[in-house]
């Protein structure tokens, strides 16, 4: 029958908390802690809302912080090993697929790359954890290939509420999720820091 595939996945605690920063600061270091015991791991999956088409300040602040903390010189940035997931797309958003996905994609550059020239309010739990990290990124976030490569790793799931379009598209994400997981095995992002 050949070799099995298994996967390890680690679900979190959810972000954008109604409690505030205060709350979502302490999740994201509850998945820090948990990600550097772990040390390694070959791929994350960031759950957005395809319905959506803004991109709120306050998912473009957990991106930017999961990548200030997260990334590093030596191992790149977080955003090299992520594959974003717009659920709910409805047949509009897959025609657009292409326009959404480089917005969205430009946003997060914008923000991830102009978080270091923002004043940090020492009240904002989020900032705050920023403000520990250690820079060096400026040279990888210059990069194409890394903006290029999470273009290339944006996946829409459907809404569920055209049932043959439904399907279709849902065997077509799945397989893109798994052949882009799998493009990661032997070369795990380093979460220790």
């Amino acid at each position: 029958c050949g070799t099995q595939l298994v996967f390890e996945l680690m679900d979190t605690p959810g972000l954008l908390d109604s409690g505030g920063s205060k709350v979502d600061g302490g999740n994201i270091k509850a998945i820090v802690t948990k990600l550097k015991e772990r040390k390694k791991v070959n791929a994350f999956l960031l759950v957005l809302n395809a319905a959506n088409v803004r991109f709120s300040p306050q998912e473009a602040q957990v991106i930017e912080v999961l990548d200030k903390i997260l990334s590093s010189p030596e191992a790149g940035s977080f955003l090299s090993h992520t594959i974003i997931v717009l659920n709910r797309a409805d047949q509009e958003a897959y025609r657009n697929e292409k326009e959404r996905v480089s917005q969205l994609v430009e946003k997060i550059k914008e923000s991830v790359c102009g978080l270091s020239d923002k004043k940090k309010d020492e009240e904002d739990e989020l900032e705050a954890l920023v403000a520990e990290q250690v820079g060096g990124m400026n040279e990888v976030y210059a990069t194409p290939e890394l903006w290029d490569g999470l273009k290339a790793r944006v996946v829409l799931v459907p809404a569920l509420y055209v049932p043959k379009f439904t399907q279709k598209k849902m065997n077509e994400a799945f397989k893109k999720m798994l052949a882009l997981v799998r493009s990661f095995d032997g070369k795990p992002f380093d979460c220790s820091g």
